[in-house]
């Protein structure tokens, strides 16, 4: 037998509505292979889906039904793909995350080096642990050398004083620390973890997007996500919770039927559009009789696009309003709709018309063999997973987050990362 030519990782989206997972074949070199070319170089070997339990809003509220959940889409994954895998990236809503923006300077003589760097990551890093539980990303906007001009890459100039101007993304550890539970139960480990709103942005932004400033919007089931981007970085994120299950809860409500009848209607006949709908009739199922033959009554269109457009204006002026608090909604960011919930018929013109501007409604891009199937505006989270567990990234590598306070310890280092593995 010759030597391994492809590596194999799974990616997760565990989502409240749905838990979906790609398994990635990759060739064994890839780390070598400049940006453009890892993407072509992989496959979409495996794919599963089923219905969530146990997950809201991305937290664990039932670890039996999670568990049981995510074991199952991982071995359907698997027998799709004909590889067992031991390594999963996940994306992550729950530890109530939280943004920090801050800025660290370190003097040094001469020219910088690898070595300044890892000194300026590791006074960043000790610094938001005195804070937060855990760091989930540290990205650096932007650098200056004794200026200040921006500067995105200075290793090798030549200075007296380096400053960092850094995002940080932390959540609280218990929840996190459940879900990497249910995950070590199904026998794989965590690879790496994204939160959901970068996730969804990796999978539908295309590059120019990505450079010259975009907020991706992704209304999903319980929870409605933002990010923003400029100069390739992440500079904003957000969650919401509230999205298009809650649209399903009205429609429930308004028409005194099962969930499940709500979702398909909404699905099926759901629009935000309510002119050119006073004339049309739609069947609801009559609640009580024997639903494996059900009787229907007849209602107005109008009535459940009613229903849906005033849910929908409460989740689009919610994300105005977070929006507007920032100040991003003052530039000229292009604005991307994603999400199950973007599916909508209408959701388009309504979009521009709270947000002033029209969106692109925006499904995953750039992955080679994405299945037909799990290729619309659902699976941006899942995607992007696929992008962020296999391209570079200028984060703070995760191994610097780990070390905080540890120094140089091997046997210290040793015992905090057994501990880790044990706990996630």
């Amino acid at each position: 037998m010759g030597p391994r030519k492809h590596n194999y990782i799974a990616v997760l989206d565990i989502g409240s509505f749905k838990v979906s997972c790609f398994i990635i074949r990759m060739p064994i070199d890839i780390a070598s292979l400049p940006y453009e070319e890892r993407l072509s170089s992989i496959s979409i070997v495996g794919t599963a889906e089923l219905p969530s339990a146990g997950i809201r809003h991305g937290t664990i509220v039932n670890m039996l039904a999670a568990e049981s959940i995510i074991n199952a889409v991982l071995k359907n994954a698997e027998i799709d793909a004909g590889y067992t895998i031991d390594h999963v990236w996940i994306n992550s809503s729950a530890g109530n995350p939280k943004l920090h923006y801050h800025s660290y300077q370190k003097s040094f003589d001469g020219f910088v080096s690898q070595q300044v760097m890892d000194s300026l990551y590791e006074k960043a890093v000790m610094d938001i642990y005195e804070k937060s539980d855990y760091i989930l990303h540290a990205v650096p906007l932007q650098y200056m050398i004794d200026s200040d001009e921006p500067v995105y890459n200075p290793i090798g100039m030549r200075g007296n004083d380096i400053k960092m101007d850094l995002l940080a993304i932390t959540a609280d550890l218990p929840p996190l620390r459940n879900l990497g539970l249910a995950l070590e139960k199904c026998h794989v480990e965590i690879g790496g973890r994204a939160l959901s709103p970068y996730a969804s942005a990796l999978g539908c932004l295309v590059p120019s997007e990505m450079e010259t400033g975009a907020i991706c919007i992704d209304i999903g089931a319980e929870t409605t996500t933002l990010s923003a981007f400029k100069n390739n970085n992440l500079i904003f994120a957000d969650i919401i919770k509230i999205g298009g299950a809650n649209i399903t809860r009205d429609i429930a409500q308004y028409f005194s039927i099962p969930l499940s009848s709500a979702e398909n209607i909404k699905c099926e006949k759901g629009t935000c559009n309510i002119y050119g709908t006073e004339h049309e009739r739609i069947q609801i199922p009559v609640i009580g009789e024997n639903m494996s033959s059900p009787t229907f009554e007849t209602a107005s269109r109008a009535d459940l696009a009613r229903i849906i457009c005033a849910r929908c204006e409460e989740i689009l002026e919610t994300v105005m309003a977070r929006l507007q608090a920032t100040g991003l909604m003052n530039t000229q960011y292009k604005i991307i709709l994603t999400g199950g919930t973007a599916q909508l018929n209408g959701i388009e013109g309504l979009s521009q018309k709270i947000l002033n501007t029209k969106p692109r409604i925006a499904c995953p891009v750039r992955l080679p063999s994405m299945p037909q199937t799990m290729s619309g505006t659902a699976y941006s989270v899942v995607a992007g997973m696929v992008h962020y567990a296999i391209l570079p990234n200028d984060e703070i590598p995760p191994e610097k987050l780990f070390k905080r306070n540890y120094g140089n310890n091997d046997s210290t280092l040793k015992k905090m990362f057994h501990w880790l593995k044990y706990n996630f």
